[in-house]
């Protein structure tokens, strides 16, 4: 019984620090569900990536940026939330949209930072992800989800800093 505990204790304690280290740089409020919408039912491949957001969220006031995430040739968007609900000292929150003729689908990925570089390396079909706050934090999508694969020197993006 006092193993376990101390098991506890100890596995706690390094969960706490992971968060601490992440907290540095980036804020997590992950969202792990696919939303879609219908492409041609919106003024603006914009319109349609808000209208896919969770609908909590699609009242927030967003910056948009076209920048190719995904390894296809179609741009995609970049919704950087604006509104101080997803502001804080770290950054703000991100949002990413997957654009195709038909539509426009949110993957999760639920961070803050104050940069996003999209880089010039992919994973499983989508570009890697770098996120700039007091250090660069390199994220790799693993199929599902943007993940934590290290943290590194700001590097040159693939396009442009968001």
């Amino acid at each position: 019984m006092m193993q376990n505990l101390l098991l506890t204790k100890t596995n706690s304690a390094i969960f706490t620090l992971t968060i601490l280290l992440i907290g540095s740089s980036t804020f997590i409020y992950t969202n792990n569900k696919h939303s879609v919408s219908n492409i041609e039912d919106f003024e603006s491949p914009v319109a349609a990536c808000i209208q896919a957001l969770p609908k909590k969220k699609r009242s927030s006031h967003y910056e948009s940026i076209v920048v190719q995430i995904n390894t296809d040739l179609q741009k995609d968007i970049i919704l950087k939330e604006t509104d101080t609900t997803y502001c804080n000292k770290f950054g703000c929150a991100y949002e990413l949209c997957l654009i195709t003729n038909t539509s426009a689908e949110i993957i999760p990925f639920g961070y803050t930072a104050k940069r996003l570089v999209v880089k010039n390396t992919h994973n499983n079909g989508l570009y890697d992800i770098q996120l700039l706050g007091e250090q660069a934090t390199d994220l790799q999508w693993d199929g599902n989800q943007y993940i934590i694969s290290g943290h590194s020197q700001i590097t040159e993006p693939a396009e442009h800093y968001h």
